[in-house]
């Protein structure tokens, strides 16, 4: 029985490994099926990864706010492949993999069958899908496997009232990378580390507290190490405090305006549901499953993870379309309801394993079709490259035949165009990040007016820059650059004026 069982649960790896593949390229813009990702923050991970590859450190020489464990995923992609996407979307698919694997894990503490396996495609297309989702290849698609890990022991916890030494271990290291790839989103472990003291404090286990304590600081420290030793020894460290902790609590912020963190939640109320609906509506589902059950203390814990999520997200201020898809674990209770129905299903109609796994490559089927209609990237699919902006303006940049293809993106967050030009920026603000940084609007025009690059692109957005995208035009103009191709483009709901110059 237990080499079947053994058997099966390879199988079972097999489907969920294949599924997250399917799924990811269907809606990943970083996958196989598109000619290029065109999102900025993926493209600047990108190119401050293949900076530290060539001996580069981040905020030093290159400058983005982002933590730098981001760049070190990354980093990993970079080294499969340094000239296109294809690389971070092996590491997306072992995200998305290890998602849904621990998903399974958490639905089979309450299903003790393996009809738990039919949700999982259900949970693929909700949350890969969404609007949440956004491009591929964001911080919180990666943040999000390490939530649901964290999430998950707590639940064993509650049905067995203990944590492991080595679980301890883990989650204080899984806590230490959230940590240092965007640290306000540390709220949600801080949170699970209060119930779960609440509990031992309420037993009276005062020992126990010291112990797991002492096991979380000992994972947690292992990547503070990593970050430390190398900005030590490249003697930066003040580069990283600058770059990561006091940009982004100061300046990053838009608490500057007179509103308080309080006005924002109240603002961004509707925001979770709007970009990730079916985590609140999975929910609510749960929440209502639970009460059904009994389990108050389970029904306090969700609430919590989800209260805890919205509050590290929006009380700086600040919301984009990507920021709710770690609150995809809010759902689970939701999923356990569904592995319930699926379970009483699977028993009436007294399907076999190997019946559930059949069942389960039909149910893949019907979510990769579902996620190919819902994904919002599907307008750039099967796109040839020379369609596409990017690799258009690097075509009329080799036009020119000069050896120098030097090249520098203004006022705007790189979408891909040092990718498909070839180009690596000597630059360190390279590109403008959501950040009001006024060493970076200074540097950048400093860098025009040197002439220090051959090419320049812009890009001017009538409904979005207020006109400065038009000012910044007429200053490159100024400095010595002459406009050779304007184009327009339909990116992130808007007509956006694309500008590309070459040096007089």
């Amino acid at each position: 029985m237990i080499k079947i069982m053994k058997r099966q649960e390879r199988i079972l790896v097999i489907f969920v490994l294949f599924l997250s593949f399917c799924t990811i390229a269907i809606c990943s813009k970083s996958s196989f099926l598109y000619p290029i990702n065109d999102w900025g923050d993926a493209n600047i991970y990108f190119i401050m990864s293949k900076g530290l590859l060539h001996g580069m450190v981040p905020y030093r020489d290159l400058y983005d706010q982002k933590g730098p464990f981001i760049f070190f995923i990354y980093l990993l992609g970079i080294l499969i492949n340094e000239k296109n996407f294809i690389g971070i979307f092996v590491l997306e698919v072992v995200a998305a993999f290890a998602f849904l694997f621990i998903s399974y894990k958490m639905i089979r503490i309450y299903c003790k069958d393996l009809a738990a396996v039919l949700v999982l495609p259900f949970i693929a297309f909700s949350v890969y899908s969404s609007k949440a989702f956004c491009h591929g290849g964001s911080a919180e698609e990666f943040i999000l496997p390490m939530y649901m890990f964290c999430f998950y022991k707590v639940l064993v916890f509650l049905e067995t009232k203990q944590i492991k030494k080595k679980d301890a271990v883990l989650i204080g290291l899984v806590t230490g990378i959230i940590f240092w790839i965007k640290f306000p989103l540390v709220g949600l472990p801080i949170f699970l580390g209060i119930f779960v003291l609440a509990y031992y404090v309420k037993e009276k286990r005062f020992k126990e507290i010291l112990k797991i304590f002492q096991k979380l600081t000992e994972g947690f420290s292992i990547p503070t190490c990593v970050v430390v030793l190398y900005y030590g020894l490249n003697k930066s460290l003040s580069y990283l405090w600058e770059g990561y902790f006091y940009n982004n609590i100061f300046l990053y912020t838009n608490m500057g305006d007179g509103k308080s963190a309080i006005n924002y939640l109240w603002w961004y109320k509707l925001h979770i549901f709007d970009k990730n609906a079916y985590a609140v509506i999975l929910m609510c589902v749960g929440i209502l499953f639970l009460a059904y059950k009994r389990k108050y203390e389970h029904i306090i814990l969700n609430i919590g993870v989800y209260l805890s999520i919205f509050i590290e997200l929006y009380a700086g201020g600040n919301c984009y379309d990507y920021y709710p898809l770690v609150a995809s674990i809010c759902g689970v209770f939701g999923y356990v309801a569904i592995g319930k129905i699926a379970s009483r299903l699977g028993a009436g109609v007294n399907l076999s394993k190997e019946g559930v796994l059949i069942s389960f490559a039909a149910l893949c089927i019907f979510s990769l079709f579902a996620s190919w209609h819902n994904t919002t990237n599907r307008y750039l699919m099967l796109t040839d490259k020379s369609d596409t902006l990017q690799y258009q303006f690097a075509d009329k940049m080799e036009k020119f035949g000069d050896k120098d293809k030097s090249l520098f993106i203004v006022g705007f967050m790189d979408e891909g165009f040092y990718l498909a030009s070839g180009n690596m920026p000597d630059e360190r603000f390279f590109c403008k990040t959501n950040i009001k940084f006024d060493k970076m609007i200074n540097g950048q025009n400093e860098y025009i007016k040197e002439k220090k690059a051959k090419f320049i692109i812009t890009k001017s957005v009538a409904e979005l820059d207020h006109g400065n995208g038009e000012k910044r035009r007429e200053y490159i103009k100024k400095c010595g650059y002459k406009e050779i191709e304007v184009k327009e483009a339909f990116f992130e709901n808007f007509n956006q004026k694309y500008i590309l110059f070459v040096r007089n």
